[in-house]
């Protein structure tokens, strides 16, 4: 704790949460009880693609948040809602409609 202090916490809920996700994912897979279909294939790829280019934009952009305002709280609504736009516009882009289809992940 003397290094990472209460970021430590934050990190071991968040590593632990996925851990427990995938655990459980794979007990899902393993007994059959779920499985994805070609639509959800190729629509998570397009999603991971989409994920990593706005993680580069975010990268790239972090350091322009300052520019609009000495107020913090308005500098990152206005980063926020400008990331939000630019994340539906490639969601559009590639043709992932969100809410579109609830029938990508089938349950047996």
């Amino acid at each position: 704790m003397q290094f990472y202090q209460h970021v430590g916490i934050a990190l071991a809920t968040a590593f632990s949460s996925w851990l427990n996700f995938i655990l459980l994912l794979l007990a899902l897979i393993k007994s059959n009880e779920i499985y994805f279909d070609k639509e959800f294939k190729e629509k998570f790829k397009k999603i991971l693609f989409i994920n990593i280019i706005f993680l580069f934009f975010i990268l790239y952009f972090k350091n322009y948040i300052s520019i609009f305002s000495n107020f913090n709280f308005l500098n990152i609504s206005i980063f926020t809602i400008l990331s939000i736009i630019f994340y539906m516009g490639l969601a559009t882009l590639f043709r992932i409609y969100i809410f579109s289809n609830f029938q990508l992940l089938i349950l047996k």
